[in-house]
């Protein structure tokens, strides 16, 4: 059984319910470059001016400028925030964490000045190129629905029997029950109706005089998701200088994924409430996590036809992700008297995804003590693809077709700025990137960064660079905590604003 999944990343937005399919693949596909603190302040418009080991993963040329040897590490802090209207109340949820942004080696491996420069360095690279992270709490009182009244609705016609476990049957296993059902049973949650056959009740709710299932009272809930990981890509990059005006690079990308979701839902018996078999709360935990790797080829270059003038171009082949998903549940509900736990086992589904390949291009002017830099990068989420371990695509036939339907392309346009006094700088970034498609009625936002930092010459061989970065969406969505049932909409959060906030800090030596 395919586990149910929670997608809060890739803008870092919420998203509504899916199972392994076209969520994942935008959600592993659309990436951000982070880098080091200076490319990162200048909105990561390097694809024209190279010469950063944070701009390798953004142009593979850009080792192709060095003529010395330079270590730079780039620690960071990421903050991410929300605020979120749940029945009324809102309430706004936040979450700091450190993070590695960027770290690398570039060398030259050879160098000729007789008659004309030419140069081949190589350089190893860490640099993060996406961040999953992102803190989403809704709190309020619920007269209207109930998850357990949920859960027992979406098992109308099983047999009891489907849902216990025996000595030769496991449930969770043998059957296509959802996990939560099973839980809610094992834990009384949910029991069965005394006058009709393979029908049930929530411990929340009572059979009114209509024959039908009621509140029972208020209830208090309280939803909570938290996702944090990201994706790290560990270049190795080869880079050609001919004559200081043309510049070549290639790396070969390495990706390792690493995505945890954590959910919680509880929802509890307020002080008026009168529920069936002296019910108190009930919470229920979901967490996720998806690890793999990925593998693609960066192919760039740069050119200088004066002084001031550099002209860059980019194309990444497709990546190809091999991905697998570990998920689990449990449950606790507590009455007066009894309180009851239980676990699902641990799921797993290993499956590919390939993103598409993109392309970009740049252009910069570099003066004495002042840059202006220009990129636009574009990438076609349509041609998307998944299928299962062994790249057979027919399980996934109907994910690609919607992948192809609801999925477009989509540019990425980013601006930076530098200028330095005496012996440091001061700069300013803007990226803005479009929306890829629409998925489910939902339409992924639009994202806009804006950034700042300040660079500083320490003695010769040494710089320390500051910046700071903004991620803004002015799209307002909302998503039900659990299902409708019985014709009614199951609770919906509003999350009017989630904004990311990163710090970072590099330190760079050269030799």
């Amino acid at each position: 059984m395919k586990k149910i999944l929670t997608i809060l990343g890739a803008a870092m937005m919420a998203m509504p319910l899916f199972a392994q399919g076209p969520a994942d693949a935008i959600l592993f596909s659309r990436s951000d470059y982070e880098g080091s603190a200076r490319t990162i302040s200048m909105g990561n418009a390097f694809t024209a001016l190279g010469g950063d080991v944070g701009a390798i993963s953004i142009n593979p040329a850009a080792s192709g400028l060095y003529r010395y040897m330079e270590f730079s590490i780039t620690p960071g802090l990421l903050n991410t925030g929300a605020k979120t209207t749940y029945f009324s109340n809102t309430y706004k949820d936040s979450g700091t964490r450190g993070v590695l942004s960027s770290a690398g080696f570039v060398a030259p491996i050879f160098i000729r000045d007789d008659g004309g420069t030419f140069s081949i360095n190589i350089g190893f690279t860490a640099n993060r190129i996406k961040s999953f992270d992102s803190n989403i709490a809704a709190y309020g009182y619920n007269s209207n629905t109930t998850m357990l009244g949920s859960i027992a609705a979406s098992i109308e016609g099983v047999n009891q029997a489907d849902l216990t476990k025996t000595d030769t049957y496991e449930p969770y296993l043998d059957s296509d029950l959802p996990w939560n059902a099973i839980l809610a049973w094992d834990c009384y949650g949910i029991n069965p109706r005394e006058d009709l056959d393979n029908s049930y009740i929530a411990a929340t709710e009572y059979l009114g005089s209509d024959g039908y299932p009621h509140m029972a009272g208020t209830l208090f809930n309280i939803y909570e998701a938290h996702t944090t990981g990201g994706i790290q890509e560990f270049s190795c990059n080869l880079g050609l200088n001919i004559h200081d005006n043309f510049y070549l690079g290639a790396n070969i990308n390495l990706h390792s994924v690493d995505y945890t979701l954590d959910e919680f839902f509880s929802e509890e018996a307020s002080t008026d409430a009168q529920t069936l078999n002296s019910f108190m709360s009930m919470t229920s935990n979901y967490w996720q996590r998806t690890t793999g790797s990925g593998l693609n080829v960066k192919f760039g270059a740069i050119y200088a036809p004066t002084t001031h003038l550099r002209f860059g171009f980019t194309y990444q082949t497709p990546t190809w992700y091999t991905l697998t998903d570990n998920w689990q549940r449990s449950m606790q509900t507590s009455f007066v008297t009894d309180t009851y736990y239980n676990t699902s086992p641990i799921g797993n589904f290993t499956y590919t995804v390939k993103s598409p390949g993109r392309w970009g291009l740049g252009a910069a002017f570099v003066g004495s003590s002042t840059i202006f830099s220009f990129d636009y990068e574009r990438a076609n989420y349509g041609k998307m693809r998944m299928a299962d371990e062994n790249n057979n695509t027919i399980p996934f036939s109907y994910d690609n077709t919607v992948i192809q339907n609801s999925f477009k392309s989509a540019g990425s346009l980013r601006l930076g700025f530098e200028q330095w006094i005496g012996n440091t700088a001061l700069r300013l970034g803007y990226a803005r990137h479009s929306s890829p498609g629409t998925l489910s009625n939902y339409t992924y936002p639009k994202l806009r960064y804006f950034s700042c930092g300040m660079g500083f010459l320490l003695g010769k061989s040494v710089t320390l660079d500051l910046a700071y970065q903004r991620c803004i969406s002015k799209q307002d969505y909302s998503f039900e905590c659990f299902e409708g049932y019985d014709g009614m909409e199951g609770p919906v959060a509003y999350v009017n604003r989630m904004n990311v906030n990163k710090f970072l800090a590099s330190v760079a030596i050269r030799f």
